[in-house]
């Protein structure tokens, strides 16, 4: 036995209260509630709330060392929850860097130089971690009812692939502080909407977040973690949270595939179902036809009628009635429409004080009546008719379901004829109608008890047994109150009261019953990929739509989930980004994918470094789905260096310099990296074998035009040096050190050589490497240039 199930989750909640004080508690199945997000992310992806693309330079080392970033293309943040305790509880957020380049800064001889520059796609690219720690963090609902996370409140941001765990933190901070500065449509995390409706006692204003592993109550390692949801109301705003021992909500019964359970207030319950039930009766709004009475805390007491009113129909009935002289007469009686009107002075009054609920109401009216016996002429008066009513509810669990039942119902009613006098001979009455009115005028002033006190009583005591009813069922308004709050996301519960009342059902399997496998992709030009759904469903409908707002081709899908992905002169840029989704006919489940397909197939990072003789150098390398990767270094001279893989980390490499190379200054080492057949692709190490004696400086930029004039400096003086490219561009350089690029260069750097040739102390060289296109990076050119 789990000591989990339906049975053992109730007799627990049956004790007391275990709300501690807020309006609600919601828990969800976390594995289920994060594919439910993750489907979430990818409906919404490209809907213009990504962060914009993001520049700006980030100090490592003051003064010594910095990065300057470009660029940089984020996904918008995907969250997930993870499985920590109730007092630990958090979300991380993960942004992939899918483009934008990277260029690593030091300063040598009081002039920033660029030592490293690095160029992200799809498949290789820093992640930017960052997590809420949810016991720190307050979720708001706002007027609207959009339910947010507020990014700004993150922590712990890491960039991971940083060359340290320094710079990791660093650049970390960085983006934390550019998350605080970034508007509310890029900064607020969205996770849905709660309509607002007319229920003042259980509209939320705030929630808190926390998770809670299976293990924390019982050991079961089935358990997958819950995500809890503690909600504030108006009137209930929670006294804390709980510690050890809260059971796990979520039962395990076989078969019974539950994922989610929503407690609710029992007081808030009853009141709001009386209140909206009176309100149909009424004709009345509950939202704005009430006034609302509290106590100092908040809580209600009274919702008083300012409108409405009860009409009860027309009465025609016959009444058998004894005479004194022990005979009988049959009386007709006919009854207008009674109108009750139960706004002030008469006001109906619902009192919920006291976990009671009560409809209590006093009121009069006034309607025209009509007798006759025995084919008489009709005697017609006009009647005032009262009614005191009180009306008792409890909340009631029963095999039928958890309601609102009756349990006392006192309608006390009296009816007086207004202006009883006898009636006149009317003119055109002949002598014998009129003494026929006058025969039954005497006879009824005699039985009017029986008619009107008696007869009349019952019949309105009926009508109003009807009306308020001796059950209200609760599941109308538990299920209008989840579909506000969480729209479908929950289906399926059973409804229950042994304190508070609680929902156990399903998280929505509209969005959850099936996943597409997998749901994020990334996919080589021309590339094909059979896509199938887990479980498997059979006769699902294939889709694909494009995300990226041109004319790129999304590629086909067949009708048995094939896709083949478009070619890369199809779509413009390095990748190009799609949604599959896969559709369930039959029942309106689907699920969807993003996919993103490369232009190519292979991308090494940095694509440049210098390093020290004595230093290493990590390099990384992504390829399409893990493929095997095959390093070494081309073309290997004496002194060069080897690259051996980090252990544990797919496409992470070491490079090592060799033994050094007596009377050079530098050595370029071109590391290549092969994919099965694919064409090998190469990065570059400059290693420095010593510090070079000549200094290239900036002199003057003009990114516009593409051009960078250079001069060379050796202790403070300028020289004329012999300028070259020495992996042959790209762009040219002439004879006074004025670079041009090229319009459209396919390398992201260029690297450029001086050397001064003295034919009595040899030669003096110096190196600059320049990031590329030049327009790119205007501002980094002014900070090289200083």
């Amino acid at each position: 036995m789990s000591g989990n199930s339906l049975a053992d989750l109730l007799a627990w909640l049956k004790v007391k209260s275990r709300l501690q004080g807020w309006g609600m508690i919601y828990a969800f199945e976390k594995d289920k509630i994060n594919r439910l997000i993750e489907q979430e992310y990818i409906r919404r992806f490209n809907m213009g709330n990504d962060i914009a693309p993001v520049k700006g330079d980030v100090p490592v080392v003051e003064n010594i060392w910095k990065v300057s970033l470009s660029n940089w293309l984020l996904r918008s943040p995907q969250m997930s929850f993870e499985n920590t305790g109730l007092n630990d509880s958090r979300a991380r957020l993960s942004m992939a860097v899918m483009g934008g380049k990277t260029v690593s800064l030091n300063k040598v001889n009081d002039s920033w130089k660029a030592n490293k520059i690095e160029e992200y796609d799809p498949l290789q690219g820093p992640k930017l971690f960052l997590e809420l720690l949810l016991h720190q963090v307050i979720g708001n609902v706002s007027g609207d009812g959009l339910i947010s996370l507020d990014l700004k409140k993150s922590d712990n941001f890491i960039l991971e692939s940083s060359d340290t765990l320094i710079q990791r933190e660093i650049v970390g901070e960085y983006f934390k502080t550019l998350f605080t500065e970034l508007p509310d449509e890029k900064r607020i995390y969205p996770l849905g909407r709660i309509r607002h409706g007319s229920n003042q006692l259980m509209n939320p204003t705030s929630f808190h977040l926390r998770t809670q592993s299976g293990a924390d109550v019982v050991v079961n390692p089935q358990y997958k973690g819950c995500i809890l949801v503690f909600i504030a109301t108006a009137t209930r705003k929670g006294d804390g949270f709980p510690g050890e021992g809260f059971k796990y909500l979520i039962p395990d019964d076989a078969g019974k595939d539950y994922s989610a359970t929503l407690l609710f207030e029992p007081s808030a319950v009853s009141a709001s179902v009386l209140i909206f039930e009176v309100a149909k009766l009424l004709g009345i709004s509950a939202e704005t036809d009430f006034k609302y009475s509290h106590n100092a805390d908040g809580e209600l007491l009274t919702a008083t009628a300012t409108s409405g009113k009860i009409s009860l129909p027309a009465i025609n009935t016959d009444v058998h009635v004894d005479l004194q002289d022990g005979s009988k007469i049959l009386v007709n009686l006919d009854l207008n429409e009674l109108i009750f009107p139960s706004f002030a002075p008469s006001a109906l009054v619902i009192d919920v004080s006291q976990n009671k609920y009560t409809v209590q109401w006093s009121v009069a009216t006034k309607t025209r009546c009509k007798l006759s016996s025995q084919g008489q002429v009709p005697y017609e008066k006009m009647i005032a008719c009262s009614l005191k009513m009180s009306a008792e509810y409890e909340l009631d669990d029963s095999a039928a379901g958890v309601s609102l039942r009756r349990t006392d119902l006192q309608v006390d009613t009296a009816a007086e004829f207004l202006d009883e006098k006898a009636h006149k001979q009317d003119k055109g009455t002949n002598q014998a109608e009129f003494w026929d009115t006058i025969k039954l005028y005497f006879i009824l002033s005699t039985v009017k008890a029986d008619i009107l006190d008696k007869k009349l009583g019952d019949l309105l005591e009926e009508a109003l047994k009807g009306l308020f009813k001796a059950d209200f069922l609760v599941k109308d308004l538990i299920d209008e109150v989840i579909e506000m709050h969480v729209g479908q996301t929950v289906q399926g519960g059973e409804t229950h009261a042994p304190w508070d009342i609680g929902y156990f059902g399903r998280i929505n399997p509209t969005q959850t019953t099936f996943v597409i496998n997998p749901t994020d992709l990334i996919l080589g030009q021309d590339g094909t990929h059979q896509f199938a759904t887990d479980p498997v469903v059979t006769g699902v409908k294939w889709a694909v739509e494009p995300l990226v707002k041109s004319a790129d081709s999304p590629g086909t899908i067949s009708e048995s989930g094939l896709y083949h992905a478009p070619k890369a002169n199809s779509f413009s840029g390095r990748f190009t980004r799609l949604r599959i989704t896969a559709s369930d006919p039959r029942t309106g489940y689907f699920s969807q994918a993003l996919v993103t397909v490369v232009a190519k197939n292979l991308t090494i990072n940095p694509r440049i470094q210098t390093c020290d003789r004595t230093n290493t150098v990590e390099l990384r390398a992504g390829s399409l789905g893990n493929a095997p990767q095959k390093w070494s270094i081309k073309n290997p001279v004496a002194g060069s260096g080897t690259v051996s893989p980090i252990s544990g980390q797919y496409g992470a490499y070491t490079y090592r310099p060799g033994s050094e190379v007596p009377d050079q200054t530098f050595l370029l080492e071109e590391i290549e990296v092969q994919v099965g057949t694919e064409p090998a692709q190469s990065v570059h190490v400059l290693v420095l074998q010593k510090q070079p004696a000549a200094f290239v400086e900036i002199v003057s930029t003009d990114p516009g035009k593409g051009q960078v004039q250079l001069q060379a400096v050796i202790n403070g003086r300028v020289v004329p040096v012999v300028w070259r490219l020495p992996l042959g561009g790209p762009g040219t350089i002439d004879a006074n050190g004025l670079y041009q690029a090229p319009a459209n260069p396919v390398a992201s750097f260029v690297l450029i050589y001086a050397v001064y040739e003295n034919e009595f102390l040899g030669n003096f060289e110096g190196f600059r490497i320049l990031p590329l296109p030049l327009d790119e990076f205007p501002e980094l050119l002014e900070v090289l240039e200083q």
